[in-house]
């Protein structure tokens, strides 16, 4: 499947029964988290004999938080003063410079605070010393995102452990202390609520395509350093594949993982355990007749609660409904000019999904976030494009997942910028009663790269992804 792999309205009446209204804001970083003061590009400009501004270290700062920052650049002076201004207008109210420390003719340290409700945006530098000032253009990012490590962050429960590929290979970061445990050479996609189930890849010991896996412990125990192939169907041998997540269904007292298996075609599997074993082969999920000759048949998300998985048929995007201990196949409806989709997120009720819907126009891909919503009253889906930071749909934009906060929808993804070229992470929200979604950014790491916010935990609290350098990233929300 392109693309898929790399990476609203909605029917009002599914969500009625939901319960408070969540206000949303932001958290703490590390503001430790730039390698080098030169880590983001400099604009910096100056009149003649007077400061210039170059960069900053950290080059990005939390809503609500108080830090020092370095400026770094040239002509300063004793009475040098630094602030910092949104679109060329200072707003202390919102960044308010505490205290300037004079270091050199090249260093000055400014201690301040961000606001709460300071806008998540870059935000210019500007220098105050001999009577001039010297700017730098859009040096320092306020933002919700803490670094976490090496890699590219993909899943994380409500107890704080998050699943991804780092440095060299899968791991677990563990939200109770924080430490690491390696995986191997693998690839890790989803983690069970009680924290003890791992699902992914693993190389494969034949032809060295990924093979479908898991890692299992004990309570309290470690984890292993390397995952065990999961089964193949019966009577068929899979050439490669992948498990996409993991769901416990307590009316059931199973678990279950989705996942897609090419055996040689591209099919969509699921294995079932009701004592944590994994030793029962994939089960294959139905395709609808229209689909079975496609070869291009993915699962890639599951409802942590109620074990509906969601993704692909061909190029239209699907849901399996967990009915009855087995799987229902059903095609979802696509907005009016896009003829391509699939679903990558998916609430833990299975009452909306998210992904993205496509266009080839004119020889250009299209992506539009988009989101469906299942009204259980008559049975049927709706779907509506999500809203984008730059208010036009192009070359990328994705949801990629989405959970329910009381009466609030949260989804995360990616989404375009009219500011620049590069992606965004984005939050959206929708509460019941409202008109639509709303999209906002949620930031980066001041770095002006490519940021995808790829998955949200089940309790709406953390918000996992990466961005262009490999740094893994976590949101944290309240």
């Amino acid at each position: 499947m392109s693309s898929a792999d790399t990476h609203a309205r909605v029917v009002r009446s599914s969500l009625l029964g939901l319960l408070a209204v969540v206000t949303l804001a932001a958290c703490v970083a590390d503001p430790s988290a730039p390698d080098e003061p030169d880590a983001t590009p400099a604009f910096a400009k100056a009149p003649v004999g007077g400061p210039a501004v170059s960069s900053t270290l950290p080059t990005s700062g939390d809503q609500a938080q108080t830090l020092d920052v370095h400026v770094y650049g040239s002509g300063f002076t004793a009475d040098a003063a630094a602030e910092w201004a949104l679109h060329g207008v200072a707003d202390p109210t919102k960044v308010r410079t505490n205290k300037t420390t004079f270091v050199s003719s090249t260093e000055v340290v400014a201690n301040i605070t961000i606001a709460p409700n300071a806008a998540i945006a870059y935000w210019d530098v500007r220098v105050k010393s001999g009577g001039k000032t010297g700017v730098g253009t859009e040096l320092f990012e306020v933002t919700t995102a803490i670094p976490l490590m090496s890699g590219f962050a993909q899943a994380a429960n409500d107890q704080g452990d998050i699943v991804g590929e780092f440095g060299s290979g899968a791991g677990v970061l563990r939200g109770a202390d924080g430490s690491f445990s390696d995986l191997g050479p693998s690839q890790a996609r989803g983690i069970s609520a009680d924290g003890l189930t791992v699902a992914g890849a693993i190389p494969s010991m034949i032809n060295g395509v990924p093979w479908a896996a898991v890692w299992t412990r004990v309570p309290g125990g470690a984890w292993p350093n390397a995952g065990t192939h999961l089964p193949d169907p019966l009577g068929m041998s899979a050439g490669g594949g992948r498990a996409n997540g993991i769901a416990t269904i307590a009316a059931e007292g199973v678990s279950v993982i989705p996942g897609t298996l090419k055996t040689p075609a591209t099919v969509p599997v699921y294995w079932q355990s009701s004592d944590g074993t994994w030793q029962a082969p994939a089960q294959l999920l139905p395709i609808p007749a229209a689909y079975a000759s496609s070869g291009n048949n993915w699962a890639w998300t599951i409802a942590p609660a109620s074990g509906d998985i969601g993704g692909n048929l061909a190029d239209v995007p699907a849901v399996w409904r967990r009915v009855s201990g087995s799987y229902v196949a059903e095609v979802l409806p696509l907005p009016s000019g896009y003829p391509i989709g699939v679903v990558q997120g998916i609430s833990p009720d299975g009452t909306i999904l998210v992904g993205y819907v496509r266009v080839s126009t004119k020889g250009r891909q299209v992506f539009a976030p988009a989101a469906w919503t299942h009204n259980a009253a008559i049975g049927s889906y709706t779907v509506n494009l999500l809203p984008t930071l730059s208010g036009t749909y192009g070359a990328d934009g994705k949801g990629w997942g989405v959970t329910v906060v009381g009466t609030q929808v949260r989804a995360v993804g990616t989404s375009p910028s009219s500011a620049d070229s590069f992606l965004h992470a984005a939050l959206w929200t929708w509460t019941v009663g409202a008109a639509d979604f709303q999209v906002r950014d949620i930031g980066g790491l001041g770095r002006k790269t490519d940021v995808t916010a790829n998955g949200i935990n089940p309790s709406g609290t953390i918000v996992v992804g990466g961005d262009g350098t490999s740094t893994a990233i976590k949101w944290r929300l309240p």
